[in-house]
C-alpha cells in the first residue's frame, strides 16, 4: 500500500476497505529511517515468510519514493 496521505490514515481507510485485518504483520516505510534498517527489516520478514503463512502488509509513505537510493535498493 503506498500513500500520500499519514501512515495512519492509509491503515485505517485499508482496513475499512477489508484490504487489512489485524492477521497481517505490516513492514512501514517512512523517510526517517534509514536505507540499512530498511533492508534489514524487509530482509527479516522474507525470512520469517519462508518459514511460515504470516500475511505481510508494505505500508510506503510517499517521501520515501523520492529517494531514489531507496528504490535502489527494492
Amino acid at each position: 500500500m503506498l500513500t500520500g496521505d499519514r501512515l495512519e490514515t492509509a491503515v485505517a481507510v485499508s482496513y475499512d476497505c477489508k484490504l487489512l485485518t489485524e492477521d497481517y504483520k505490516k513492514i512501514y516505510m517512512v523517510f526517517d529511517k534509514s536505507i540499512e534498517s530498511l533492508v534489514e527489516e524487509i530482509c527479516s520478514t522474507l525470512d520469517i515468510l519462508k518459514e511460515s503463512k504470516i500475511k505481510v502488509a508494505l505500508v510506503v509513505e510517499g517521501n520515501v519514493i523520492r529517494n531514489e537510493s531507496i528504490l535502489l535498493v527494492l
